[in-house]
């Protein structure tokens, strides 16, 4: 889930880090061959703590520590993979550092030897932490770039990229979609948004029919033609590996063009779910209608859509608000969980009905 402040408020991301953080990252640097003494700076904390690491000769690193027990070691080794593939294919992603042969992690495992594959490679440092074994990866920072915009001035109709930064990121997503064609399903281990995934027992981030707010009764009723539609929808060659969170904070513009950052979210999914989750951020825009149109534009570019997929997109821009539902409902009395059944549920429901009734 992205990083969002909806009310003016830091309600998403928190101001510091734990107090066990930077020793763990610490920790975990030699084993990717930067100093334990390199410079920490705390950039954001919320699934996951994020420092930007400041080397004396080497340049800068963005250091992640995962949530304990959030992600399996084989996860994060192909979210990290799929992203170095991608960039093999010509689009720019984030660089993962691989674990240097030999050296031992903080947690007293052996790295794998040269004689692994560079994936291999990508295995995360586990730490011990306060609370619990911690896994640890680092990868390049990307100097000079800055995001493109926020989920928050989407929503609340704020400043937003031009129409001609949506159409650069069309771009972006079908050079993205494309390269993961010739990837292939196989190439990761992650978890799958299809219809199971975004409703139900299996959900990927909780069932958002168990979210308990005015409009629960209405939003079930409305989303069951939609639900029926993606349960039938084709599983082609246009689904597959997917960035999964492709929201204006995890597009980076800067003067080598746009970058595509943070993968943690990296799916199994429709190709046009990662339209969808930029476009339901602005949905409620002002120039909604003509940012949409600028996005599309800007994909058909690079790579035209089959009528039959481009006809899921309104189910998959409500499926994807749906999954920040499921997402609080799993987390019922954390702020950001009651901030979302505040602000987000009732947009949500809007949208359902309103897409009920075409």
């Amino acid at each position: 889930m992205s990083d969002i402040d909806l009310s003016g408020r830091n309600h998403i991301v928190r101001e510091q880090a734990p107090d066990w953080a930077e020793e763990a990252a610490r920790r975990a640097l030699p084993a990717y061959g930067l100093s334990a003494e390199s410079t920490l700076q705390f950039v954001k904390h919320r699934e996951n703590t994020v420092f930007r690491a400041a080397t004396p000769h080497d340049g800068d690193y963005a250091v992640r520590l995962h949530r304990p027990g959030h992600r399996r070691d084989s996860q994060i080794r192909a979210e990290l993979d799929f992203a170095r593939r991608l960039q093999a294919h010509g689009v720019r992603t984030i660089r993962a550092i691989p674990r240097v042969p030999g050296e031992s992690d903080a947690a007293g495992a052996d790295t794998p030897d040269s004689a692994r594959r560079t994936s291999d490679l990508l295995d995360p440092v586990t730490v011990e932490t306060p609370e619990g074994p911690t896994q640890v990866v680092v990868m390049e920072w990307v100097v000079d770039s800055r995001p493109i915009g926020s989920v928050e001035s989407g929503w609340t109709g704020g400043t937003t990229p031009d129409l001609t930064m949506f159409t650069a990121v069309g771009r972006l997503a079908a050079e993205a979609h494309l390269a993961a064609s010739e990837i292939g399903p196989s190439a990761y281990d992650r978890p799958t948004w299809d219809a199971a995934g975004f409703w139900g027992p299996d959900a990927v981030w909780g069932d958002p029919g168990t979210l308990d707010h005015p409009g629960a009764g209405r939003l079930a009723e409305a989303t069951a033609g939609v639900r029926q539609r993606l349960t039938r929808a084709p599983h082609d060659d246009w689904f597959g590996p997917i960035h999964a969170d492709f929201t204006p904070e995890n597009i980076l513009t800067g003067p080598e063009g746009l970058t595509l950052i943070d993968f943690d979210d990296c799916a199994t999914g429709w190709h046009l779910f990662d339209l969808a989750t930029i476009l339901f951020w602005h949905h409620r825009h002002p120039d909604a209608a003509r940012q949409r149109e600028a996005l599309l534009a800007g994909y058909t570019q690079i790579r035209p859509i089959p009528a039959e997929h481009l006809a899921l997109l309104d189910d998959l821009i409500l499926a994807r608000g749906c999954t920040y539902l499921g997402w609080a409902a799993a987390r019922r009395g954390d702020e950001d969980a009651e901030f979302i059944v505040d602000h987000v549920a009732g947009p949500v429901t809007d949208m359902a009905l309103s897409l009920a009734t075409r």
